[in-house]
């Protein structure tokens, strides 16, 4: 998702993938959840990161891009996975931000509760996998299976003489023998209750203080990844930690509806950070710039953050894009 207003002014500017740019033209990637697609969103409004960098010698007579892909409710290694896949389909990135760590912590605790391994994305993909079993263990569901393609193989050989040109009537009749083949197809061999799912779910290698180091070794082995992606093209690369009001509150949490409290998130948020900033030493020492976020806004009142649970307000989303600027800035050189 972009910023509907930026979309309008820069026509063509998020048609993904961009596989070629403007000589005058930084294109900046964000990954992340929620948080990360909230930063994307203020850094395009207004253009407010190309304006930012505009008095950069560095970014002079540049164009800047902000492309977001920045998805809610993810955490690594499913950033890892968007920037491989994008990155395999001729994706231009001249920079690359990556703000995260509260979902992962929150997610693999999560997970690793559940009884699944804190890599998995999180609970909601479980619902979505639940919901597909569910659709073909149901009673009658070979039947109806096979009634539904009886009737989809009617409809493409209507289809098929409406046609007006060869190929059309080609496609048809191919779609039409497809269904009527699946029609046909026995019923499957009965599966036991307890193998009744299409997918794979791994499980929970530990739980505790030993599931939040694998959720922090994983977390770091996958920065460690897509920085070698990236560094394979030369792109510029940084991994924000963003902040949150369950590690370092600095002022009393102001009351946000019934989730003002929150005693889990109070109890894993605090052991998480602190084993993901004692990875960064060794993501540092092998090249990765990593940027402890998580002070940003220790000067300020808890009112800086939008909600109960990791999102800022405006005025949070305007500093870390100011953050990302001052970044870039440093980072510069690779436009010269």
């Amino acid at each position: 998702m972009q910023d509907r207003g930026y979309v309008e002014r820069h026509p063509g500017c998020c048609e993904f993938p961009v596989t070629s740019r403007a000589p005058d033209e930084v294109i900046v990637g964000i990954f992340g959840g929620s948080v990360a697609g909230a930063v994307a969103f203020t850094a395009q409004h207004d253009d407010l990161l190309a304006r930012l960098l505009q008095a950069e010698p560095a970014f002079a007579g540049k164009r800047i891009r902000v492309l977001n892909f920045a998805v809610g409710a993810h955490k690594q290694p499913q950033q890892l996975a968007i920037l491989a896949y994008y990155l395999s389909i001729g994706q231009k990135l001249d920079a690359v931000i990556d703000i995260d760590g509260f979902n992962e912590v929150r997610v693999g605790d999560v997970n690793a509760h559940d009884g699944v391994a804190p890599s998995f994305p999180s609970p909601t993909w479980r619902k979505l996998t639940q919901f597909l079993d569910e659709q073909a263990t149901r009673p009658r569901a070979d039947t109806l299976l096979a009634a539904w393609h009886t009737v989809v193989a009617r409809d493409w050989a209507r289809t098929a003489q409406a046609c007006g040109f060869g190929a059309c009537y080609l496609v048809a009749r191919a779609m039409a023998a497809w269904h009527r083949h699946g029609a046909a197809m026995p019923p499957p061999a009965p599966r036991d209750d307890r193998e009744r799912t299409f997918f794979t779910i791994y499980p929970a290698q530990a739980s505790g203080d030993a599931a939040i180091e694998q959720v922090a070794d994983g977390w770091a082995t996958s920065e460690t990844l897509m920085h070698r992606l990236l560094a394979a093209q030369s792109t510029p690369f940084v991994v924000m930690l963003q902040p949150s009001r369950w590690y370092r509150p600095a002022a009393p949490l102001p009351m946000v509806g019934a989730q003002a409290s929150d005693p889990r998130l109070a109890r894993i948020v605090p052991p998480g950070y602190r084993a993901l900033i004692a990875r960064m030493p060794a993501l540092r020492a092998q090249g990765v710039s990593v940027l402890d976020e998580t002070a940003l806004f220790d000067h300020l009142g808890a009112d800086i953050y939008g909600d109960a649970t990791a999102h800022f307000v405006t005025a949070g989303n305007e500093m870390m894009v100011t953050e990302v600027a001052k970044w870039l800035a440093g980072s510069g050189s690779a436009w010269h």
